[in-house]
């Protein structure tokens, strides 16, 4: 879940989604004895990104109050954010259950990682000045995907949540062959459909 620039209004839309009562979550657990399991990636820049542990249908409620807890900060680093969901996945490796990532976002990459140099030696880590996009910011978080043994099998649904968002998310997704792109400008509707198809069957989820 992006938390970064962009729209900061529609977290609380965002979160009141998820944690209501029947909302997403309840939807995801709602299956007696459902093996299903949930953990998110919430992110802005690298320092204000968060992955969360795995959430099942006994700690659901505190999987609620974590995420009624998140604040909308600092620039949007796609990349770092997918090394994280892709990071959590493996941690679900032996677990037979489907792997799924809803990736939201209602603003563009203003961030990604890679080689810098700094007095004379080269690092690795966050570039960009968290106000502007760049191309190769989405050939970054694509390339993480397709390298990541459990995102490249994984089925990804990319959430745009502004028509202001749309092109960036379509450019992501489209470099992608287990992405869907996903209009979310209707959110509720968006998460609803996602859902009426992922859980018919048992799944761990990363919503990022």
């Amino acid at each position: 879940m992006g938390s970064g620039r962009g729209n900061n209004d529609l977290l609380p839309d965002v979160k009141e989604l998820l944690t209501k009562d029947n909302g997403i979550i309840d939807q995801i657990f709602k299956t007696t004895d459902n093996v299903n399991s949930v953990a998110y990636v919430s992110f802005a820049g690298k320092d204000e990104t968060y992955t969360s542990t795995w959430y099942n249908t006994s700690s659901k409620q505190q999987l609620k109050n974590r995420i009624n807890n998140l604040k909308a900060t600092g620039g949007t680093n796609w990349t770092y954010a997918m090394q994280q969901a892709s990071n959590a996945l493996d941690d679900r490796a032996g677990n037979k259950n489907d792997k799924v990532l809803i990736f939201l976002s209602d603003g563009e990459p203003t961030y990604s990682m890679g080689n810098y140099w700094w007095w004379g030696q080269q690092h690795y880590g966050e570039i960009g000045n968290g106000s502007d996009t760049e191309d190769s910011y989405y050939t970054d978080t694509v390339n993480v995907v397709k390298n990541s043994d459990s995102l490249k099998d994984a089925e990804i649904y990319s959430v745009y949540l502004t028509e202001g968002t749309r092109s960036g998310m379509e450019k992501f997704s489209g470099r992608l062959s287990n992405s869907e792109l996903i209009n979310g400008t209707n959110l509720s509707s968006a998460l609803t459909t996602i859902l009426k198809t992922i859980i018919p069957t048992y799944k761990n989820v990363v919503i990022t």
